[in-house]
């Protein structure tokens, strides 16, 4: 007679169900890179470009950057809902940065206007859901060299195409490339793009393609005549030099610049020759951009003209802490006139415990930073530069623009706090060992 209760015997289990078990779980983990590594193109490089591209193909509506954060993010949550774990260390962190956020937001005098109902989303879609980002990203095991370096090459065409089109849909003389879908934003796109192919090649032993990458993404940035992207691109590609001079054992490598596992990379950088080349066809209109950047270039030798009504926002936002010191008043400012300083705006908007708060995990992210670049040699590529992006935006976040509403620094703020090397490696040992 067979006892009903006895336990069943697990041990002769069919070995096709450990190879189908082990087979579920790298497919998992390489659809989890995949999105990973789509959410961090789209952060740094990829919003623009299709804000740039809904608009030509006539789909853009009113909240599409939005709508594609909020998709990005429940995928992400779908995916990884198994293996997020609640930290009550990071859980508190952020209700305590987020109190003084909600709490500016009501009890502003401006709650309940178009311009606050817009500014309350771009909170909630480019401040909080960054956060969830690198919190549930920084629970995986994020090492994925092809993916994003991929996306990113790809994405040089279409940048071409887009620098190409302003110029040729020009009326006038003047031309700010990206203008339809923020020309800085644009601009620290294309720069970017440079930027993420050179870290992920020097981790892969490409000194010399890296730095020529980096220099491209210099020269575009002039080009582009965004004088913050300039002073960024300069910026990271200084500690990019100095990173490789001091921090890793090789320096401009005897590999080639046309080595066959770069020979993408050929295909691409031909085919925005060609691009170029068709361009010719029109050469006035090509040479519109080159003649905006040059005058944009000569508005720097006056201070007053650089400046450009930041003095003005500056004394607007002292204003607004003298007048509401806790809460600030979030939304004060009329669309587009915010303070072009960082803590400033984070001061104005929402009061001076949430500028505590904010300035603290910023220094403390400078720190982590440093740090890490400077004692740890094992970290990947993006966090490579993750960490230069966040070094490199500081200066000018301090002297002439804000990200606290963008969603790149949101998202490289808290992957820095978040981030733990010990527990990365923990982690990459533990599935090692699992496969």
């Amino acid at each position: 007679m067979v006892n009903i209760n006895e336990p069943k015997d697990n041990t002769t289990q069919p070995f096709y169900l450990d190879k189908m078990r082990q087979l579920m779980k790298i497919r998992k983990n390489g659809v989890t890179n995949y999105l990973i590594s789509l959410i961090v193109w789209y952060l740094f490089i990829g919003l623009p470009l299709l804000i740039f591209l809904s608009k030509i193909l006539g789909f853009y509506f009113h909240g599409f950057s939005s709508l594609i954060t909020f998709v990005l993010f429940l995928l992400l949550l779908v995916t990884n809902f198994d293996k997020i774990k609640i930290n009550m260390v990071k859980v508190t962190y952020i209700l305590v940065y987020l109190i003084p956020i909600i709490i500016g937001a009501i009890l502003s005098n401006k709650a309940g206007e178009p311009y606050w109902v817009q500014k309350v989303l771009i909170t909630v879609f480019y401040v909080f859901i960054p956060m969830i980002f690198s919190l549930v990203i920084n629970t995986q095991i994020y090492d994925d060299p092809v993916i994003l370096p991929k996306l990113a090459l790809y994405s040089i065409p279409f940048e071409i195409f887009f620098i190409i089109r302003s110029a040729m849909s020009s009326s006038g003389w003047f031309v700010r490339v990206g203008s339809s879908a923020n020309a800085i934003y644009f601009s620290y796109s294309v720069v970017n793009t440079f930027l993420i192919l050179s870290c992920f090649l020097i981790k892969d032993g490409e000194k010399t393609l890296a730095i020529v990458l980096s220099i491209i993404g210099i020269t575009f940035s002039f080009v582009l005549g965004t004088r913050q992207v300039v002073v960024y691109a300069f910026i990271f590609v200084i500690l990019l030099f100095v990173w490789i001079r001091k921090y890793t054992n090789l320096w401009l490598s005897s590999k080639g610049v046309l080595s066959i596992r770069y020979k993408n990379l050929v295909i691409v950088v031909l085919v925005c020759l060609i691009a170029l080349l068709l361009a010719l066809s029109n050469v006035p209109r090509i040479l519109n951009i080159l003649k905006s950047a040059a005058f944009r270039w000569e508005i720097v030798k006056n201070p007053s003209e650089a400046l450009w009504g930041r003095e003005r926002t500056w004394k607007i936002a002292f204003d607004v802490i003298r007048q509401r010191p806790i809460f600030g008043n979030f939304a004060y400012e009329d669309p587009g006139f915010w303070a072009h300083n960082m803590l400033l705006d984070a001061a104005s908007q929402f009061g001076l415990f949430f500028f505590i708060i904010f300035f603290f995990s910023v220094l403390a992210s400078f720190v982590k930073s440093l740090s890490l670049l400077t004692q740890n040699r094992t970290i990947y590529g993006i966090h490579v530069f993750i960490f230069m992006y966040f070094l490199s935006v500081l200066p000018i976040s301090f002297t002439m623009s804000t990200f606290l509403f963008r969603p790149d620094f949101n998202f490289a703020l808290f992957t820095i706090l978040f981030f733990s090397v010990k527990s990365v490696t923990f982690k990459r040992k533990v599935d090692e060992e699992a496969l």
